[in-house]
């Protein structure tokens, strides 16, 4: 009797064992799956907070958007943003054609005067100086324009640094052949250091400038780093291959493409006199439980003034959220965009930041101060909002 209720008891186990497999299965199929986007909040290291929210509009106070038609292109709208040296922030405001200056609780400060079409980068000084790079007429990103802290333009300091880059242009084949017939190389991004000199970057080439707009250096895919070093990287390859999905909202694929994932980055750390001071790998550990989860990414975002990189990661499944909801649901934002962080020597750190960002687009997601916080830009489907995720406390350099 014994032996038999044993035998039972162990076939009920194997019924509720096959049961639940089979649940396991089709659930998801007969129901779509319970968890579309990856859930990462409970790795942030720390938490995040919304400093102030931005409608999409024209009136002085909001950001503009533009959406076009599904085929059309993508949509357009804040290009770029800075953080100043008193904490306000600096909107490109791309579609209204102007550079607004907030104040940490989202009130307006500032607007530049005149109109900027095509607003690629901009940067602002311990001054004040806004510095912004823009297309106009000319179709490529090689004209800048210098304005006070009023918004006011600054003629003669635009005046100064095009002399900078015509001279340097005129003894430099290298730089030459960068500039495509104009004074000025074509510009994909700007930003100052704590010193003030304003920095660069057109092509592989990145160019620094003194604070007062009197030297100009270049150098030749070398970003800044600390103690008037700089650094490069190379996106190492993986023998390791998936698919990737961007998927709509309810799931159905919006585009997939086979990738290397889980690829490292070696990092060279060069001496002020441009040889060579350190090599290593990042991740230093290799690739650990966190980072698996978001294993598509490729190079470094930025660098702070720790020495800290932050790379933009993002998982194998991204699930998009509808910017608009009236017959314009193609334009999707891509969720759980991961900001990982790595110390000095390439320690995993952490996931620093969530967000949601455009799946294509020029747009620059983060900005970085010197203490470590991290601003960022969340867009949703009727208002952008300005985000702050704090340093962790622990003892930094």
């Amino acid at each position: 009797m014994v032996r038999a209720e044993y035998i039972r008891q162990w076939e009920q186990v194997c019924i509720y064992l096959f049961q639940s497999v089979l649940l396991m299965i089709l659930v998801p199929r007969i129901f779509g799956e319970t968890e579309k986007i990856l859930d990462l909040s409970s790795y942030l290291v720390t938490k995040p907070v919304v400093l102030f929210s931005l409608k999409y509009g024209d009136q002085p106070d909001y950001v503009g958007l533009y959406v076009p038609g599904p085929e059309e292109g993508e949509p357009t709208t804040i290009s770029d943003f800075a953080i100043g040296t008193d904490g306000s922030i600096y909107i490109a405001d791309n579609v209204n054609k102007k550079v607004k200056k907030f104040s940490r609780d989202g009130k307006l400060l500032m607007m530049t005067e005149g109109d900027l079409e095509g607003i690629q980068a901009i940067t602002v000084d311990p001054k004040g100086r806004l510095f912004v790079c823009f297309y106009g007429d000319r179709g490529i990103s090689n004209q800048l324009a210098i304005y006070d802290k009023d918004g006011k333009r600054l003629s003669e300091d635009e005046k100064k640094v095009r002399e900078l880059f015509k001279g340097l242009t005129s003894k430099t084949p290298r730089v030459k052949k960068e500039t495509l017939g104009y004074d000025i190389p074509r510009l994909s991004k700007i930003w100052c250091d704590s010193s003030g000199n304003i920095h660069f970057r057109g092509g592989n080439l990145f160019y620094e400038i003194d604070p007062k707009l009197s030297q100009i250096e270049f150098f030749e895919n070398k970003f800044p780093y600390v103690n008037r070093k700089r650094y490069s990287y190379e996106l190492l390859r993986s023998n390791i291959r998936a698919e990737h999905f961007n998927c709509r909202p309810d799931g159905s694929i919006f585009s997939k493409y086979t990738i290397e994932i889980l690829r490292p980055v070696e990092i060279t750390i060069y001496n002020q006199d441009g040889s060579v001071g350190e090599k290593f790998i990042l991740p230093r550990d290799g690739f650990g439980e966190i980072e698996r989860l978001v294993p598509s990414g490729g190079g470094i975002h930025c660098c702070d003034q720790q020495g800290h990189f932050f790379m933009i990661r993002q998982p194998l499944k991204l699930y998009g959220l509808a910017l608009m909801e009236k017959n314009k649901t193609e334009v999707l934002v891509g969720a759980s965009y991961a900001v990982c962080e790595y110390d000095e020597k390439g320690k995993f750190i952490g996931i620093r930041v969530l967000l949601n960002a455009f799946y294509m687009s020029s747009i620059h997601w983060i900005e970085v101060d010197p203490q470590g916080n991290i601003y960022y830009l969340d867009f949703k489907s009727d208002h952008v909002d300005v985000m702050m995720a704090p340093a962790p406390k622990v003892k930094r350099k």
